[in-house]
C-alpha cells in the first residue's frame, strides 16, 4: 500500500484533500505545517508528497527542496493559479480544483513512473 503525505495548512481543504486521498486506496498522511509535514516525512515511509501551493506559514517550495533533501520522493503542488515553469524540486504542478477521479489518475501515474524510474 502506498503512503501519501498530504500539506495544507487549511483544515478543510487538507480534510477535503485526505479524503480524495484515501477514497483512491491509498495511506494518507497529513500535515498543517512545516514541521509536522517534515516529522511525518522523516518518521514514515512516503511513496509521495502532495503540497499545496498557498501556504502561509511556510514557503511551499523551500518546504519542497527541505523534504527532497532528506529523501527524493516524487511532489505534487496544487496550484490555484497558473505558473510558468515547473518550479524546481515539483515533480508535477496539478491546478485547483481537483476532481477526485481525474486526481486518482494523476497519483496512479506519478507513482508509477516513480517506481519504474527507480526500478531502472
Amino acid at each position: 500500500m502506498y503512503a501519501i503525505l498530504c500539506v495544507d495548512d487549511q483544515p478543510a481543504s487538507l480534510n477535503a484533500l485526505s479524503f480524495i486521498v484515501r477514497s483512491c486506496g491509498y495511506i494518507c498522511l497529513t500535515a498543517l505545517t512545516a514541521e509536522e509535514a517534515v516529522s511525518a516525512f522523516e518518521g514514515s515511509k512516503v511513496d509521495l508528497v502532495v503540497l499545496d501551493n498557498d501556504l502561509t506559514t511556510t514557503n511551499s517550495l523551500a518546504l519542497a527542496k527541505r523534504l527532497k533533501q532528506v529523501r527524493d520522493v516524487p511532489t505534487l503542488l496544487l496550484c490555484r493559479t497558473s505558473v510558468l515553469d515547473k518550479p524546481g524540486n515539483v515533480d508535477l504542478v496539478v491546478y485547483k480544483p481537483i476532481e477526485s477521479r481525474g486526481f486518482s489518475k494523476i497519483l496512479q501515474w506519478v507513482i508509477r513512473k516513480s517506481r519504474s524510474t527507480s526500478v531502472a
